[in-house]
């Protein structure tokens, strides 16, 4: 039986490394945005976006200045979301869906709640981090 599971796991860690090297090249569809207060760094859009998201088990993929991958998979959905970032605003964009059998995604679709938790809890990191200038 572990035998049998052993290529399953692999598979999956497969499709799922997949999906991140491909978000690297296909940021996918813009699923929201966010108005940044004045006067942060970027090292602060960093720091909100991370702690932001992290407390929901968003998995850091990729950080670089300007932008930052991450990945969540739970209740049968997938999502790849790198979000960018700038002066003015964060821009959330996704490649989601809910995967076949194969692992693949046929249906590209953003899961419009996990976008306004994510909102949501950047906004007050970004809020809180403006409140300590």
């Amino acid at each position: 039986m572990n035998l049998v599971l052993r290529p399953a796991r692999l598979l999956i860690l497969l499709v799922a490394l997949f999906s991140a090297a491909h978000a690297a090249t296909d940021p996918g569809t813009l699923a929201g945005t966010i108005n940044v207060p004045d006067g942060l760094k970027t090292a602060d859009f960093q720091k909100a976006i991370i702690t932001g998201t992290s407390a929901r088990g968003w998995a850091l993929k990729a950080k670089e200045n300007g932008r930052i991958v991450l990945f969540l998979e739970q209740g049968g959905w997938r999502s790849t979301m790198t979000l960018t970032y700038d002066a003015k605003e964060v821009k959330i964009f996704s490649n989601s869906g809910k995967p076949d059998k194969k692992g693949e995604i046929k249906k590209p679709a953003i899961p419009e709640s996990w976008v306004k938790y994510m909102k949501q809890d950047i906004t007050k990191q970004l809020g809180l981090l403006a409140f300590d200038k």
